[in-house]
């Protein structure tokens, strides 16, 4: 899954940020707390693979995950934050969207979920909003193609964050499998949060988009408690599903071929 090149831990060495207030956005003073989120924030712009931070959810969490988020973009990175959470993320984007800093420095985009509708607080970002109202600027750009699609695909081409709850991301085009013929790592950092509710298969589907991951979970352990039983229910019926759409993908395909005469 990483660099196959072999590499010691130590190699993972924090940015060449200082420690004076100027140099941070949120994370001033001297406590412990703001210490230790520095160190994060320094090792996860710094690392060449991942970086795990454990915190629980919150305002200390949301403020250093912030802080990354707006280290890394001023280094010109791009950025994908995916959460198993839908609240979690609307409220990171929300909280994000009202300091002075992120205006000047984000351009963000929120993918919508059709299942787990965008936060009154975050709809500004929505893609489809904000493709909404770039659809008429772009129609004479469109060229055959609808002008919708054109706004959205501009959005994202230029953007630096892309936002999505985990559920929205297997109905976007940008990160269905085919998109991956394209480049496999469009994003330079993937920000997961509540790593610790999203098994392997799950991580895998932003995980191929980005080059290192920031995995930001709850260390609690009832937290990661999972019903496995209902887990492997889940997978078995998903399984079947697959098994008989192919079936009829197949019968149909055999019809088309030989036509109704047989």
């Amino acid at each position: 899954m990483f660099n196959p090149e072999p590499r010691g831990w130590g190699e993972a060495q924090r940015v060449n940020q200082g420690d004076d207030a100027a140099d941070w956005h949120l994370l001033q003073g001297a406590s412990v707390a703001t210490a230790a989120a520095r160190t994060f924030v320094r090792k996860a712009i710094g690392t060449t693979d991942f970086t795990l931070l454990e915190a629980t959810p919150g305002a200390a969490r949301r403020t250093a995950v912030l802080e990354l988020i707006l280290q890394a973009v001023a280094r010109g990175q791009k950025l994908l934050v995916v959460a198993a959470d839908a609240t979690e993320l609307d409220d990171l984007l929300a909280t994000g969207a009202a300091l002075p800093a992120w205006a000047d420095q984000i351009a963000a985009v929120r993918l919508t979920d059709p299942c787990e509708p965008t936060a009154a607080a975050a709809q500004a970002l929505d893609l489809d909003r904000q493709a909404a109202r770039l659809t008429e600027s772009v129609a004479p750009l469109s060229r055959g193609r609808r002008p919708r699609e054109v706004a959205s695909s501009l959005l994202l081409e230029t953007c630096n964050l892309v936002g999505a709850p985990l559920a929205a991301l297997g109905a976007h085009p940008l990160f269905r499998p085919a998109a991956l013929s394209r480049d496999p790592a469009d994003f330079d950092q993937l920000i997961l949060l509540g790593a610790e509710r999203i098994g392997l298969a799950d991580f895998l589907v932003p995980a191929v988009h980005a080059r290192r991951w920031i995995l930001v979970a709850d260390p609690r352990p009832e937290a990661a408690d999972a019903d496995l039983s209902e887990l492997a229910e889940q997978i078995a019926v998903e399984a079947s599903r697959a098994r008989l759409l192919d079936e009829l993908q197949a019968e149909l395909a055999f019809k088309a071929c030989v036509g109704k005469d047989g």
